[in-house]
């Protein structure tokens, strides 16, 4: 087969193999020989033929020689062409095109088909006889023309796409590409040119068209090559007249390419996927049936396949990784079309499963590789799976090296050439190896640790000390340093006077490093190091002389060199445990220190021993120890643990600081309820017997340890602690027995000790305890007989919830003979009950602390007549079963009571104790969800204690404290108060304060502290209700309620005794009784910040008996009660009465001293005050909220000055018309009142409105002006008092004293009730209608008049600025259409690229980017606009770039520039890529620097797709916030900054500045004091004074700049 044919036949197979669907324009496609351009095919063939030879050898595969026709077609030849070579062109003498009428052209060259040489490239103008051309070596691809056309050169061979030639005995042949079929255009036989098909070179002849003609065959081809997708027309002579005897005829057939058959499928696909293959048929006027031939190219071949529709879809997974040729063959009875597509389906990369080093002879199977520097390295890599990978290796994310593999599963190479590596640093470097193929999401990486290292050299150490000194730390350094060698692993070996310490360290260069140790060695050192990496060794010992010279003298961590004796050792150290209490040795126990505070933390060591029979005992020295349970002392023994702190030095002995100790022991809580000890002769025994003890039990016994208190005094170490336990340590123990006997020589022991002997059995399985005291008899009895034995109680059961009855047991014995009274209390203080028996039940007790196994220590207080002794029992509280939700809480609530209420036990302290644990749970649940049925539970327990209270009041003040506690935690959270529930714990409060003031009315005499404890949570219930007070009722049940209380209070209170005082937060209540002589000028109040106080004056005789004491009731609300009642009462609410014994109140009214009433304002704002100058007779407008409010005006004076203060309503006020006027300072009064002008309604004799306030300065004769200001603050408030008779708030005897502040109102009144008031600072007001007037000035002061002007004249001149950045910002506000998109490609993407906001971050370079993604990856592409500046600091640049097809996922994209221009250093931002198609984006977070001086020093980066968790991180959404509200958001910095593409305009920044900068000033004016008078407010200057004014000011920006900033929708 010759070479033409060959040509033929693979470019017959590359178009077959080859698609084209989904284009409208047709695709040229070339073999792989050949070079597609401009509709053609163009072959440069490397034999050298002469110029005849040539063009025959190119009409063989239907071309012809190179036809050069304008001058991209000159550029294209000149890229493919060797210089050094004469190429033949198709060039031949002119002559008449036979297809025109055409004259003679006047060149005497033309091209084969006979067109005119309209562009040239000729070195010289060919000559007339010259009949041929080429392209001339060594002349830049110019041309020249020639005789000799039998001399052999190289050519190039020019085959048009839709048109091919077939000469005589050749057929003319015709290809579509795959799924396409032929569609024939024109055809003929005959003759068109001389030029082609001719034998041999003659001159040309001369002949007619008649002569030599052509014949129309379109007929013929189109009936041979109809519905084909290939075709080969015969040339048949027979039936064909010879159109052109002379020269002999040619066929010529043009043809186009029609889509018949789309086969659309991914080309890349995963071994796990699944692949749809979509056929698709393009002709729908077809006879017959559509049959085709689906082959998947894996022997997955579907025959025949029959589709229902024109588009059918087929899903096949490959099942191996390959390259696959799908092809589909579809017939009708009049089409043939095949269509292929290629596809590669690639196995997932998978880890890295070997990763191997190799330089320098040696090989390392690690993620660590050492070797010498410069030298190559090998990397070997091996996957678990993947095919198509390509190995990667980066340093400080830019690639040094990459390589390509078919299979991941076969360990491959990479190596590291020299130059690479000696662009490294020495040292280890850390290198990051990735692996990816086209079907894995993300790239597999691994870190290499490279270490270029060089062999050891100049090894140095030293001790870091300051001079010769002995150091005094704890901390040793070491220096070392090498002069080559890094990185190198450090072996230092420091042996001490008893202990030796070896440590390992590593060295990352050759500079001195050090190195701390902060563990001392105890006496004189010696250091030695060693220095060795993989080549090289080298060891030295550290020179200590002078150091060891210097400590030679220490002996201790003083600097004398003295010992410490260990009696000098001291410190406040104390050990806590947790939990504190063990009952068992279910768990552990870990100590801790506290009070290590005074310690130097540096050098110190801690050291726990246990003494005692331990059963671990091992040292440690950690500052928190952990016992473990197995290492716990048995029951009822002790161990106790001992700290040692020490103070470690390096080179000298240490020194014991501080010592502390703790007792542990296991003591059961409780003893067995149904198992005894008995005696079996204890009844007659003697000194010389032995006692023999037994268990009895209810049931089975269980398995116990029997032991004795040593009766024997304790000398042993364990002294204190058994002393501080109140027992002895065990002995004689004896496991598993019911029967005990205790030996003589005990009994012996005990009777000259005069000691009991004690007996204990503890459960070895199950907890509890039984106990036994042997009395011993003798003239030396060891307990007298007349002495009274403490009592002891028991608690049971031991461990319950909270809605679990207890029961509390306590022996009588002698100590209570004649009665106790037993009160339980919680350790915290909480009152449980109190009763005269010795057995209480049932009793509830609160939940414990979670933290200490839920244990709860209940106090008991036994007191008879002359002692009170104190006991404590512990049990386990834990949350109901119950108490997972609320409906179940409080069916099992209902439960208990209602049990407790079958068996009569129901009372006021059990229910209150139950209620308590109850809505402590309540309170300290957060679940919004239940608040609604917390609520509920909340109001139907206060309902039930109500009923209860009915049915048994309470007879006892602890009665009363127990129910109180509860009401008040049922109050606590008032979001969860019905108003039901309100009313019935309003009405409980009363009950309950009537039942206290009943209780103390019966006693003769009652302790104020019990009193005081009952009443404090019925304070702290109404605190809680009058956070919510909404009606009248439970303002009256609440009022009622504290009455009750302060009578209970003063019931049998002792005269001229110090005042009670009960103080809840919101409510404080004051009660007291004096005698009736001590009653004048009385201070009242409660000693508390923010409380009212009360002064009474010398009242006039007759209001109080002289013989019976006064009784004082003050009550203060910081909420106002009678919140019901639609009233302005701001700040506190306080009553004052006097009461006598009997409670009847006495009438204090129509005084002609007023009693002085201070009022706390709480809720304190800004406290404004207006600075008015007297040298123009400022005015000031006060704007009055009400007729009926008292005006307050606080003048302060600069200087010592007298000044005429006149009150205008509505009109300015001058000498001759005012509503009131005064002169200041007032005489005769004060110095707090003195400067103080109180104006009441009746007084301004106006009503609500503005008034004017004129200030003008009394001056001597000739004094024109005055050079002083004056402070103004001007106050509005209300006295008011509650009238119960019309249940109202009113003025009468009352008014607004002097003293009123911003802080605090002063009332005057002449009665006493509940006074309360209403307060206003009010604010300056500008006259903006009087703005006009100020201007008049303009002569006596132009300053301010100049200043506004110019903030005006600024404004104007940067809005002309702004207006110009604006017209620049919309010529940035575009789309770059990049040049080099192909004009075929149209799936588009969207770029944004954000440059950084850093110095310098701009560039001058010419940009590029490739886009990578799953199904391939985008041409390179300039990212630049001719318009426009591009890549500007903090700018962002939108760019649109197209391809042939989707990418797929994106994986990341790739980044550089050519590093020109003046600045081509480049800081990326961010860079954003929008598929336009489907609407996906990927973000790929840059943040690098593209520089070779910056960095990391690399011009071209890869970076990867930012995950959601990496767009989410704190610092990318900190920095891209920051970075918009400042560029955007913040209204003066966005005036520079502003995005070119924001819709707020700069112009409207800067409008919005100027509008803010006014606003201040008129807030200043209206707070701080620019008063509004045309003469009014002259700010001094020096020799200058600056008048303000009232501004009009327009809003031009409504948007919140409160903080300066202002944001847009």
């Amino acid at each position: 087969m010759d070479k033409v044919t060959l040509t033929t036949y693979t470019l017959m197979l590359f178009f077959l193999s080859s698609s084209c669907y989904g284009k409208k324009e047709e695709v040229i496609f070339c073999s792989e020989t050949q070079k597609a351009f401009g509709g053609a095919c163009y072959e440069f063939v490397g034999l050298q033929f002469s110029f005849l030879r040539a063009q025959t050898w190119c009409e063989r595969g239907g071309g012809h020689l190179v036809f050069i026709l304008n001058d991209e077609t000159q550029q294209f030849l000149q890229t493919h062409l060797e210089p050094d070579k004469d190429w033949w062109l198709g060039l031949a003498p002119a002559a008449s095109n036979l297809t025109l009428d055409l004259s003679s052209t006047e060149d005497s060259l033309a091209w084969l088909d006979g067109s005119d040489v309209s562009y040239s490239n000729w070195v010289n103008l060919p000559e007339a006889q010259e009949t041929c051309g080429h392209i001339l070596r060594h002349t830049g691809f110019q041309w020249t023309a020639t005789e000799n056309c039998t001399q052999e050169l190289n050519f190039v061979c020019q085959f048009d796409f839709g048109r091919t030639v077939a000469c005589e005995g050749q057929n003319a042949t015709m290809q579509c590409g795959s799924g396409q079929v032929l569609e024939i255009e024109d055809a003929f036989y005959g003759r068109k040119t001389v030029h082609y098909c001719r034998s041999h070179f003659t001159a040309l002849p001369t002949f007619s068209q008649e002569e030599c003609s052509w014949i129309n065959v379109l007929e013929p081809v189109i009936a041979h090559c109809r519905g084909l997708q290939a075709c080969q027309a015969p040339l048949d002579l027979s039936s064909l007249t010879e159109p052109c005897p002379v020269m002999g005829s040619y066929l010529s057939v043009e043809y186009h390419c029609k889509e018949g058959l789309h086969l659309l499928m991914t080309k890349l696909a995963s071994v796990v996927d699944n692949v749809t293959i979509t056929v698709k048929w393009l002709l729908h006027s077809f006879h017959g049936n559509l049959t085709c031939t689906v082959d998947a190219g894996d022997g997955y071949v579907i025959d025949p396949y029959n589709p229902e529709e024109m588009e059918s879809t087929i899903i096949h997974r490959f099942q191996q990784p390959g390259v696959f040729l799908v092809g589909v063959e579809c017939t009708t009875s009049d089409w043939h079309v095949t269509a292929q597509k290629t596809i590669t389906i690639q196995e997932p990369v998978g880890q890295f499963r070997v990763v191997k080093c190799h330089g320098s002879n040696v090989t390392t199977d690690d993620t660590k590789c050492n070797t010498l520097y410069g030298e190559p390295v090998q990397i070997q890599l091996g996957l678990e799976s993947g095919t198509n990978v390509t190995y990667t290796v980066y340093h400080n994310g830019c690639q040094i090296a990459n390589s390509s593999v078919d299979s991941g599963i076969t360990p491959h190479n990479i190596t590291l050439e020299d130059t690479v590596v000696q662009s490294l640093k020495h040292g280890c470097n850390n290198l990051t190896l990735a692996a990816s193929n086209r079907v894995t999401p993300h790239p597999v990486s691994t870190d290499l640790l490279l270490c270029l290292l060089e062999p050891v050299v100049g090894l140095q150490a030293l001790v870091m000390a300051e001079g010769d000194a002995c150091p005094d730390s704890p901390d040793l350094t070491i220096g070392v340093s090498l002069e080559r060698g890094a990185p190198v692993e450090l072996l230092f070996n420091l042996t001490g006077f008893r202990d030796a310490l070896t440590e390992t360290r590593n060295m990352l260069n050759n500079s001195l490093h050090t190195y701390t140790f902060s563990n001392p060695l105890e006496g004189p050192l010696k250091v030695k190091v060693q220095a060795v990496n993989v080549f090289s060794t080298s060891q030295l010992e550290v020179d200590l002389l002078k150091i060891l010279q210097a400590c030679q003298n220490y002996s201790s961590v003083s600097q004398d060199g003295n010992t410490k004796d260990p009696s000098e050792i001291s410190g406040s150290l104390e050990i806590t445990t947790t939990p504190d209490k063990l009952v068992n040795r279910s768990q552990s126990v870990e100590l801790n220190v506290a009070g290590a505070e005074w310690l130097d933390s540096k050098g110190l060591i801690f050291k726990w021993q246990c003494k005692g029979h331990c059963s671990c005992k091992n040292v440690t020295r950690d500052e928190t120890h952990i016992i473990e349970k197995d290492c716990l002392p048995n029951p009822f023994e002790i161990f106790e643990y001992t700290l040692t702190v020490r103070k470690t030095t390096w080179f000298r002995k240490w020194v014991e600081i501080a010592q502390a100790s703790k007792c542990v022991t296991v003591a059961p809580l409780n003893e067995f309820q149904d198992v005894t000890i008995s005696c079996d002769n204890c009844d007659s025994l003697k000194v010389n017997d032995n006692a023999k003890l037994s268990l009895s039990c209810d049931t089975t016994c269980p398995d116990v340890v029997w032991y004795i208190e040593a009766p024997n005094p304790l000398t042993a170490d364990l002294n204190e602690c058994y002393t501080k336990a109140g027992r002895s340590p065990p002995i004689e123990k004896q496991h598993g027995n019911t029967e005990y006997t205790v030996p003589s020589q005990h009994l012996k022991d005990s009777r000259s000790m005069l000691r009991n002997i004690i007996v204990i059995a503890y459960g070895e399985d199950i907890p509890g305890f039984a106990k036994y005291i042997i009395p011993i008899p003798g003239p030396d009895t060891a307990v007298p007989a007349d002495a009274p034995a403490v009592p002891t109680c028991t608690i049971s059961p031991h461990s319950g919830t909270v809605l679990d009855p207890f029961e509390i047991t306590c022996e009588l014995m002698s100590f209570c003979s004649t009665g106790c009274l037993y009160c339980f209390r919680t350790d915290t203080g909480k009152l449980l009950q109190c009763r005269y028996t010795n057995v209480v039940k049932p009793i509830f007790l609160p939940l414990g602390d979670e933290k200490n196994n839920h244990v709860v220590s209940v106090v008991v207080t036994v007191k008879n007549k002359h002692k009170t002794a104190t006991l404590t029992v512990v049990t386990q509280v834990r949350k109901s079963n119950f108490s997972t939700s609320i409906p179940s809480l409080q069916s099992a609530v209902e439960d208990t009571v209602d049990q407790l209420e079958l068996q009569g036990l129901l009372s006021g302290e059990a229910l209150g104790q139950i209620f308590t644990s109850v809505s402590d749970m309540l309170n300290s649940e957060v679940d919004q969800d239940q608040k609604d049925a917390k609520a509920k539970l909340r109001e139907q327990m206060l309902i039930k204690m109500t009923a209860v209270l009915q049915d048994c009041p309470s007879s006892t003040t602890q009665e009363v404290q127990v129910m109180a506690e509860a009401v008040a935690g049922l109050t606590q959270l008032s979001d969860e108060l019905s108003p039901a529930a309100q009313e019935e714990a309003g009405s409980l409060l009363v009950n309950l304060s009537s039942y206290l003031r009943t209780i103390t009315n019966k006693l003769l005499e009652s302790g104020d502290e019990d009193v005081v404890q009952a009443a404090t949570p019925i304070v702290e219930a109404a605190s809680n209700i009058l956070n919510v007070l909404s009606n009248k009722k439970v303002s009256d049940f609440l009022l009622a309620g504290i009455n009750n209380l302060q009578s209970a209070l003063l019931n049998n209170k002792k005269l001229n005794a110090e005042p009670v005082v009960i103080d809840s937060g919101q409510i404080s209540v004051y009660v007291n009784r004096i005698s009736s002589e001590d009653m004048q000028m009385q201070n009242i109040n409660v000693q508390k910040k923010g409380s009212s106080s009360f002064s009474v004056p010398t009242l006039p005789p007759g209001i109080f008996s002289p013989e019976e004491p006064v009784d004082i009731r003050m009550m203060n609300f910081e909420k106002n009660p009678y919140a019901w009642k639609d009233e302005n009462i701001t700040g506190t609410v306080a009553s004052l009465s006097f009461t006598r014994m009997d409670g009847t109140v006495i009438p204090v009214e129509n005084l002609l001293q007023e009693i002085e009433i201070l009022l706390p304002r709480l809720d304190v704002g800004l406290q404004n005050s207006t600075v008015l100058d007297l040298a123009n007779f400022s005015t000031l407008m006060i704007d009055i909220p009400s007729a009926e409010v008292t005006l307050v005006l606080k003048m302060e004076p600069s200087e010592d000055i007298s000044f005429m203060v006149f009150l205008g309503y509505k009109v300015y006020p001058n000498d001759n018309s005012y509503v009131a006027k005064t002169r200041l300072p007032l005489e005769n009064t004060n110095k707090e009142e003195k400067l103080t002008w109180v104006l009441s309604p009746k007084d301004r004799k106006g009503g609500a409105g503005v008034h004017y306030l004129l200030v003008k300065p009394i001056v001597k004769p000739g004094v024109k002006s005055v050079n002083a200001t004056v402070a103004v603050t001007s106050i509005a408030a209300q006295c008011k008092y509650w009238n119960e008779t019309r249940s109202s708030w009113s003025e009468d005897g009352c008014r607004v004293g002097p003293l009123t502040t911003p802080l605090v109102t002063q009332c005057l009144c002449n009665h006493l009730t509940f006074f309360g008031s209403s307060f206003f600072v009010i604010p300056n007001l500008v006259d903006v209608s009087r703005t006009a007037e100020l201007f008049a000035t303009f002569a006596n002061n132009p300053v301010v008049v100049c200043f506004v002007g110019c903030i005006f004249a600024a404004y104007l001149l940067v809005v002309v600025w702004a207006r110009r950045k604006d017209l620049l910002d919309s010529t940035k506000v575009k789309i770059t259409v990049l040049k080099d998109n192909d004009p075929l490609a149209e799936y588009r993407y969207m770029l944004t690229i954000s440059t950084g906001h850093r110095h310098g971050a701009s560039t001058t370079s010419q940009v590029t980017i490739t886009l990578l993604g799953t199904e391939g990856e985008s041409e390179p592409h300039h990212l630049a606009d001719p318009g426009k500046p591009v890549f500007e600091r903090g700018g962002m640049d939108l760019f649109l770039l197209t391809t042939h097809f989707s990418l797929g996922d994106l994986q990341s994209i790739r980044l550089w520039h050519d590093n020109s221009g003046d600045h081509p250093a480049w800081y990326v931002n961010k860079v954003m890529v929008q598929d336009l198609e489907t609407g996906r984006k990927w973000h790929f977070l840059c943040n690098s620097w593209l520089a070779v001086d910056m960095a990391e020093f690399c011009l071209d980066k890869v970076f990867p797709v930012a995950t959601e968790s990496d767009l989410k991180r704190f610092s990318n959404l900190f920095f891209m916030k920051t970075a918009k509200d400042f560029q955007d958001g913040h209204i003066w910095f966005s005036v520079i900054s502003r995005p070119p593409c924001s819709t707020f305009t700069r112009v409207q920044r800067v409008s919005c500045c100027f509008s803010l900068l006014l606003c201040t000033m008129l807030t200043s004016i209206m707070f701080w004091g620019i008063p509004t008078d045309p003469s009014e407010q002259t700010m001094d200057l020096g020799m200058q004074h600056m008048y303000g004014h009232s501004l009009i000011i327009p809003q031009i920006c409504k948007k919140n700049m409160y903080f300066g900033f202002c944001r847009t929708s």
